[in-house]
């Protein structure tokens, strides 16, 4: 049996541009590892840290508020909301990244990082699917 012929008879789990999961390799990015020698694969959150937009939007408050004590020209109402604003908006879009991190029993590990936790939650799962069709 040729090689061609062994890569079309292996069940595939999961296939997209960086990842490819099937019952006897596992490749992403440019890593490849045998399914027999992962022995983990877990996924979990990096949560992104938001105390220096918190202080960005209570300066807008202090501005705000406080704002007539400060030479602004009158204008320390749209500066304050200005700021305010700047400050909940880069909150909203501030996103939780999340990781899948695979280990293989050489103690080698390959991580994929994404912004969409169904993504890594799929590949996490394809990869167990794998081991458990291989046992």
């Amino acid at each position: 049996m040729n090689v061609d012929q062994t890569t079309q008879s292996e069940k595939e789990f999961y296939k997209d541009s960086r990842v490819s999961v099937t019952q006897v390799r596992l490749t992403m990015d440019d890593k490849t590892f045998a399914m027999r020698n992962i022995s983990s694969a877990e996924s979990y959150r990096i949560k992104r840290d938001k105390t220096r937009v918190i202080l960005v939007i209570i300066l807008g408050i202090l501005i705000l508020f406080f704002g007539d004590r400060l030479p602004l020209a009158g204008k320390e109402t749209i500066i304050g909301i200005f700021i305010i604003a700047i400050g909940i908006l880069i909150m909203v879009l501030m996103k939780d990244k999340f990781v899948v991190k695979i280990t293989s029993n050489s103690g080698e590990t390959a991580e994929i990082i994404s912004k969409n936790e169904s993504y890594t939650s799929a590949i996490v799962y394809a990869v167990n699917e794998a081991i458990a069709c291989g046992v």
